[in-house]
């Protein structure tokens, strides 16, 4: 139970829990005087006694207030007696030598003209463990300071995986709902690729990307640990948006409209220069494979819905081929069945203008999920959102629509599954984010005044993704570590 300094938490014989709101004052918890009365009675006592409870906290009586939860005037009096942090709410994470901003609702009735803010951490503020320690540790981030419910913090080098903003006035003080926590600031490393880049996709030393630096869009090849660049297609029109054949890395899938028309394409990593092999004859784009160790891999990708025009659709596909065969196949490879994973029975802003689709593997090879992004226009704006597909590999079976959280405000675009498929990473108001599959909070990852996008995994802890420092600079290849 909570109590006053001064209080020493004693009952009397036959008394329920009691309240206490200042010192030498008792609110008893009795059913008899406020539950009985419902909430609307309730309400009108408080507003009957709130100008003497405000006399009380003006005298200096009290110096804390924590309700009993059971109490119908928990959440009123919440408001009228303490301020309330808005943000940050919890699940944040601010980096240090960054400047964030801190809010809070001054308290309705009792209203301090001067506040201190304090930084509460569960562990000590170097980053290493609490320990037994009884108390939190605190930082003073400000005292003293005008009571306008806002205040930029250029955040010191400090580190903590749980944190909490607590405002203090003469009469009482509060939390933030949420843990959030600080890091180092991210671990930023450019390419050498000398010339413009784009649309990464990686497979640890090895990123493929897009580049017009011969004139036209391309694919090229650099391998980080050494630094040699390839380049890996030559011809007119548009070549990329690739994708590795992941873990074994012997394919990669891009679009190409070579052939007069947007279709997708091979190429057989294990040989260079590789051939470009044609894999579909009637449209296709932006191709994602499904990690596997099978040498029948399938493939997802993006193409025109014929019986709804306007709209997309996703179509999957199993090569019945071994992976070890494909360079000596046709131009193009035999026909194949595909099956249409999004369903007509999905509303129609999930099927318009698809893009991004992303396939990770988060289970078993039968626990399939594939996180993609739409963009509908309405009112002459363009509203991105994130959609995840549920489904069996055997014949893409107990297909299943949801929308894909991501924290509220967050505009994301260009999903990444991880290599294991316990995370994405997004791109989100010019900057990286990353959050658990399942979880509802995202990390941030980078944080200035560049434009970040098209994040890519090049191992679990290592994102690739395209950077530039102004709207008319041309697109460099970045990395960034991803903090556990």
């Amino acid at each position: 139970m909570e109590t006053c300094r001064g209080e020493k938490g004693q009952r009397r014989k036959g008394e329920k829990d009691w309240i206490p709101v200042c010192a030498g004052m008792r609110v008893m918890n009795r059913p008899s005087i406020f539950s009985s009365l419902g909430t609307r009675h309730s309400s009108l006592l408080l507003a009957l006694f709130a100008p003497w409870l405000v006399g009380l906290f003006s005298l200096g009586l009290c110096s804390c207030y924590k309700a009993e939860r059971s109490n119908p005037l928990d959440g009123q009096a919440a408001q009228l007696f303490v301020p309330q942090v808005l943000s940050p709410s919890g699940g944040e994470q601010w980096f240090a030598s960054t400047t964030q901003h801190i809010r809070w609702k001054p308290a309705e009735q009792v209203i301090d003209s001067v506040v201190t803010l304090q930084l509460v951490s569960d562990q000590d503020l170097n980053g290493s463990g609490g320990g037994r320690r009884p108390l939190p540790y605190l930082y003073v981030i400000a005292e003293n300071i005008p009571n306008t419910g806002h205040f930029t913090w250029a955040v010191p080098n400090l580190s903590s995986r749980s944190c909490r903003i607590r405002v203090v006035t003469r009469r009482g003080q509060a939390e933030s709902e949420g843990t959030f926590r600080i890091s180092p600031p991210p671990v930023l490393n450019q390419f050498p690729i000398r010339g413009e880049g784009r649309e990464p996709t990686a497979l640890r030393d090895l990123v493929v990307f897009t580049s017009n630096r011969g004139g036209s869009d391309d694919l090229w090849m650099i391998n980080l640990r050494t630094g040699d660049l390839t380049q890996l297609t030559n011809a007119p029109g548009f070549d990329g948006q690739a994708d590795w054949f992941r873990p074994n890395g012997n394919l990669l899938a891009f679009t190409s409209d070579r052939s007069g028309q947007k279709d997708i394409w091979l190429l057989n990593m294990s040989q260079l220069p590789p051939r470009p092999i044609r894999l579909t004859t009637t449209g296709g784009e932006q191709p994602t494979w499904q990690s596997s160790f099978l040498h029948y891999p399938s493939l997802a990708y993006v193409a025109a819905d014929p019986s709804q025009p306007g709209l997309s659709q996703i179509l999957a596909v199993t090569l019945a081929i071994p992976t070890t065969v494909i360079d000596t196949l046709s131009d193009p490879v035999p026909p194949f069945t595909s099956v249409r994973l999004t369903r007509t029975r999905f509303n129609l802003s999930s099927r318009t203008n698809i893009q991004s689709p992303s396939w990770g593997l988060p289970g078993s090879v039968n626990d399939n999920v594939l996180v993609y992004e739409t963009r509908s226009t309405e009112s002459f704006s363009t509203f991105p959102a994130l959609w995840a597909l549920e489904f069996s590999t055997i014949a893409m079976e107990a297909v299943s629509l949801s929308r894909f959280t991501t924290p509220p405000g967050l505009p994301a675009t260009h999903p990444s599954f991880s290599p294991s498929g316990a995370r994405v990473a997004f791109s989100a108001l010019g900057n990286l984010w990353v959050k658990s599959l399942a979880g509802v909070s995202a990390l941030q990852l980078t944080y200035d005044d560049a434009e970040d996008d098209f994040p890519g995994w090049a191992t679990e802890t290592t994102i690739v993704f395209q950077r530039r420092p102004t709207p008319n600079s041309p697109w460099e290849l970045w990395t960034v570590e991803v903090v556990e």
